[in-house]
């Protein structure tokens, strides 16, 4: 039998085995999974009953290293031992100062060549908001035909155009000669017709020796001072045109802008057999004469018809529908 000295120091070795057992769990390792230890003490007693108990120490199965990551308690996500994949941190930038910098000169860049490319637009929007633009304005004179009065016949020519170096003819000058009968036709009279204004010279329409009739032009002069553009606007736009807005010109024949005056619209008359089949309705603008003296006319412009410069009770350029309210 054995010492109870002895047996006490049995159970103490058991106790500690058994505490390392319950370590290893604690550590991670489950109850079935085999216990990683060179050998483990066993009591043995004697197959007798009578021997004294003898310590054996029986190998234990090795446990196998596990492979690949250790999952966690969510199957979805997988855990990394640090031990194995170690952090390797991500290095700053070295200079932030300098990166925001040319961030922000990007950014105004972007910002700049975006303005250009929209204030532009959004000016002429503006510009354009109260205004009207009529396109292929036609600079216009008034044709004065110079006749006589009764038959005649043209004596002599005084002016041609190969003579007239500008082509203006200043008031009282005289063109040609005729000679017609007296009124009581007892006898021949002798008078010249002369520019009747500061005029312009067109053409000479008949020769010497020549016998013209009342209202067969002996010569075409226009007047200089009473040119006019004329500019189709369509019928959608008559509604908002009053007479004296303001208008400016502008053609690429000239440098800069000439200021003009919206006084009236010119009907576009046809005959019983062939009307007027046009959408459009022109519009007669005068422009500054002294800005105008030393045109000719068929020149093109581009007019801009300001909305907001009709003068007060201005009537409009055309009459409408619109502008025949009966007041209650």
């Amino acid at each position: 039998m054995p010492s109870p000295s002895d047996l006490d120091k049995l159970l103490a070795e058991g106790r500690g085995l058994q505490q390392q057992t319950r370590t290893g769990v604690r550590t991670g390792r489950r109850a079935s999974d085999p216990v990683v230890t060179e050998s483990d003490p066993a009591i043995v007693l004697d197959g007798n009953g009578g021997g004294a108990p003898v310590i054996q120490y029986v190998a234990a199965p090795v446990e196998a290293a596990p492979a690949g990551p250790r999952a966690t308690t969510n199957l979805q996500a997988t855990w990394i031992d640090p031990e194995e994949m170690p952090f390797t941190p991500v290095p700053k930038p070295g200079n932030t100062v300098a990166s925001r910098i040319f961030s922000l000169f990007v950014a105004a860049v972007f910002l700049g060549v975006l303005g250009w490319l929209i204030i532009p637009e959004v000016s002429f929007r503006i510009r354009t908001a109260d205004s009207v633009t009529l396109n292929d304005g036609i600079l216009t004179a008034q044709a004065v035909p110079l006749a006589p009065i009764r038959p005649a016949i043209v004596d002599e020519v005084y002016v041609s155009a190969a003579d007239l170096r500008d082509s203006v003819l200043p008031a009282g000058t005289p063109i040609a000669r005729l000679e017609s009968m007296t009124i009581d036709g007892e006898g021949i009279e002798t008078y010249d017709i002369s520019a009747p204004f500061d005029a312009r010279f067109v053409s000479i329409d008949t020769l010497e020796g020549a016998v013209t009739l009342p209202g067969t032009p002996v010569a075409t002069v226009f007047d200089p001072t009473a040119m006019y553009v004329i500019a189709a606007v369509r019928p959608e736009t008559l509604d908002s045109l009053r007479r004296g807005m303001l208008v400016e010109l502008r053609s690429s024949a000239l440098d800069g802008t000439i200021p003009g005056e919206l006084i009236s619209a010119v009907p576009l008359l046809g005959t019983e057999h062939e009307p007027t089949t046009s959408e459009l309705v022109n519009v007669r603008i005068r422009p500054d004469a002294d800005a105008m003296a030393d045109l000719v006319p068929g020149i093109r412009f581009e007019a801009r018809i300001d909305l907001s410069s009709a003068p007060e009770d201005a009537p409009p350029i055309v009459f409408t529908d619109a502008d025949h309210v009966v007041a209650e």
